[in-house]
């Protein structure tokens, strides 16, 4: 997942390209891809939906139903899109769905998901989201994100299934920030992959590099996430400011060099809440669990602390489980195995009666669970 060979197919003349090359489609951009390896028919293994562009001198612009039997060798019905395209931006009554579009299997809800673009009248960019259980027939596009301010528009969005919820990452366009459509990274987060919720809204998760000096500084669109062990890989694609490609008769929006990139971060670390010099506390709302165990997943500094205690529904304290009787928790791990002096485990929970109280001083929380 870090090496990658490109391999020489020649299965396709393309203006400007060396041969031989290594595509596998000439005329569209693969914008969901899908693999079954129990496909009752083998030539459709793999399932893509592809994007033309407006560029094409031959096909209607829109989203193409494809298939292949190894991910190379493709066919496609190309008489009519599965999903029209943006007839225009700015265009009343819109029909379609734009370029940033992306298609991914929901795991969860086993559902196809379409994380699509559409335009606000005569305003900005938007996100919407359609569903479809055959990569053919889909439900109306629902609105899930408009930019918070008139200086920013929502270019793109992927949500990603995690931990039996879902984790989003918005590409921020920033039109004043470079005339390459720079876009930045933030984080957001839903229980059931159509309503979603910005975390840490105006806060970077992936931020732009204001001294331009590296390959992905104007530009990062986050497109896959894959968990690895103790950490969570995300694949984006990137591109540095104001570098001119060796034509420049092109627009600058052609002229912008693109690469593939790999972030990662520790397991759960997306988000967290920090505490200074001064003592924070964080209480939850009520919650039912059936685990008896607590973890947390938390950096704690030397001269800092992290105390867990246990509340009932009213917010009175449930005996033995206090702060003062949790074992202290220190250092920085992803697993901190939460710890009373009586060695009981917590009652269980069935009908939301109790909630969790955090009390914190130079530490950073990322995440809580019950085992």
């Amino acid at each position: 997942g870090k090496s990658w060979d490109r391999p020489d197919l020649g299965l396709h003349t393309v203006k400007g390209l060396a041969e031989p090359n290594n595509v596998v489609l000439p005329y569209g951009l693969i914008q969901g891809l899908f693999y079954d390896p129990h496909a009752d028919d083998p030539e459709q293994r793999f399932q893509a939906l592809v994007c033309v562009e407006r560029k094409n001198p031959v096909l209607r612009e829109g989203y193409y139903l494809h298939t292949s039997p190894d991910g190379i060798h493709w066919k496609g019905d190309l008489s009519q899109p599965i999903n029209p395209s943006l007839s225009g931006p700015y265009a009343i009554p819109q029909v379609g769905i734009g370029d940033t579009t992306r298609f991914w299997w929901d795991p969860l809800r086993r559902k196809y998901v379409g994380d699509v673009k559409f335009v606000i009248y005569q305003r900005q960019r938007a996100r919407g989201v359609m569903e479809s259980d055959d990569l053919i027939h889909w439900s109306r596009p629902t609105p899930t994100f408009l930019a918070r301010t008139d200086d920013s528009q929502i270019y793109g969005h992927r949500g990603f299934a995690y931990q039996g919820m879902y984790v989003g990452m918005r590409w921020v366009f920033l039109p004043d920030y470079s005339q390459r459509h720079s876009s930045l990274v933030e984080l957001d987060c839903s229980r059931d992959g159509r309503v979603w919720t910005r975390v840490g809204a105006g806060q970077p998760f992936m931020a732009l590099n204001r001294n331009h000096d590296t390959w992905d500084a104007t530009i990062m669109r986050p497109v896959s996430m894959l968990e690895v062990g103790e950490e969570v890989w995300i694949y984006y694609f990137g591109a540095p400011t104001e570098i001119e490609s060796a034509n420049p008769d092109l627009p600058p929006r052609e002229q912008t060099e693109y690469s593939a990139g790999l972030a990662t971060i520790l397991r759960d670390r997306f988000a967290s809440i920090n505490a200074g010099d001064q003592v924070g506390t964080l209480v939850t709302r009520p919650l039912s669990f059936p685990g008896t165990r607590p973890h947390v997943n938390a950096t704690v500094s030397a001269n800092g602390f992290l105390e867990v205690s246990l509340l009932n529904r009213d917010g009175s304290p449930v005996d033995r489980f206090g702060p003062e009787d949790c074992q202290p928790i220190t250092g920085d791990s992803i697993d901190h195995s939460i710890q009373w002096k009586s060695g009981k485990p917590i009652p269980k929970s069935d009908s939301a009666h109790f909630r969790i109280r955090f009390e914190m001083q130079n530490a950073k929380l990322f995440s809580f669970w019950l085992e």
